[in-house]
């Protein structure tokens, strides 16, 4: 498994005295830890923060996870969010707010327009090493 060797955090939403700096971090748990410290600061229902993790072959897989209040929502890990994400994406973990048969017209125009994405993500899920 091809390890992560950093993981960049920048929070993207909140108060303006709030620190949009990135921070960056040498373990996942670290990351975790950074992104529960923010959930505590959220105000109101969401927000986003983005996210960078280099890999050890240079690969870098970056994205964004809508951090809830942890006081109203359960706390969500880096990791966890990934993985979701690529079980949304392999057609494997349909999310909640769409139907069975947008979900399955979804994977329909996903793997006529975009096969390179499926093999992509099936390459990441398959020899990156998450969390």
């Amino acid at each position: 498994m091809i390890k992560a060797t950093n993981i960049d955090i920048t929070r993207g939403e909140g108060r303006r005295d709030m620190d949009f700096d990135t921070h960056t971090f040498s373990t996942w748990a670290e990351a975790n830890a950074q992104i529960a410290a923010i959930a505590k600061t959220v105000e109101g229902h969401a927000d986003k923060v983005d996210f960078a993790i280099y890999f050890e072959d240079g690969y870098i897989y970056n994205g964004t996870i809508c951090v809830k209040n942890a006081d109203l929502h359960e706390e969500e890990s880096l990791s966890d969010h990934i993985r979701q994400h690529l079980a949304f994406e392999m057609g494997i973990a349909k999310p909640a707010h769409l139907s069975e048969a947008q979900y399955a017209e979804f994977n329909r125009n996903r793997e006529a327009h975009s096969p390179e994405l499926l093999t992509e993500v099936a390459n990441f899920a398959t020899n990156y090493q998450i969390g």
